[in-house]
């Protein structure tokens, strides 16, 4: 059985994914020709262009009364430290002026934002470390690991059941399947 994510985490998470999707995509000062300028095809439609039979929403009405970051610290704090500690994970260079560049800056200014601690980012992951550092991430007290890419996800079936108390995110295209190999 699946647990229901609190309303707030899911929140927060949307808009680390829109912080890091609206990075990601704003505007290249850089040479025309550079290859980071070429998009891969969409896969997925965006979420304001889903079918019209799709159940309606479990969501609380826009008249609730906005989260404040205290309330997101308690959402986040996911080892009770008192502190949000949010890691990441990419199988390229933080700095790379595109989409791993993008996913730190995006959560290190939601961190910031916040008042939450600075995030752990580890890099240049190859996909055959990829279960070792990402393990290595998860028992640095994090309370978030956000994985950067497909490629170094395959650890993720064994890490996820493993460390159930993170809340794990990752930007693997499919998901993530469960133990009954339903697609979460």
């Amino acid at each position: 059985m699946r647990r229901k994510a609190p309303t707030m985490m899911v929140r927060a998470i949307a808009v680390l994914a829109a912080l890091t999707l609206a990075a990601a995509c704003g505007s290249d000062d850089g040479d025309a020709n550079d290859a980071s300028d070429t998009a891969a095809p969409a896969t997925e439609a965006p979420a304001s262009e889903a079918p019209a039979t799709e159940a309606p929403s479990s969501e609380a009405p826009a008249s609730e009364a906005p989260a404040t970051s205290g309330d997101a610290a308690a959402t986040l704090d996911k080892n009770g430290d008192g502190e949000v500690v949010f890691g990441i994970a990419t199988p390229g260079p933080r700095d790379d002026g595109a989409y791993y560049q993008a996913l730190v800056d995006g959560v290190t200014t939601f961190s910031e934002d916040n008042g939450f601690a600075e995030p752990v980012v580890v890099d240049n992951i190859p996909p055959a470390e990829a279960a070792t550092q990402l393990e290595n991430l998860a028992r640095q007290n994090v309370d978030v690991l956000m994985v950067g890419a497909g490629e170094i996800s395959d650890p993720l079936n064994q890490l996820i059941p493993k460390y159930p108390d993170l809340l794990w995110y990752c930007n693997c295209g499919a998901g993530y399947q469960d133990e009954t190999g339903q697609l979460i």
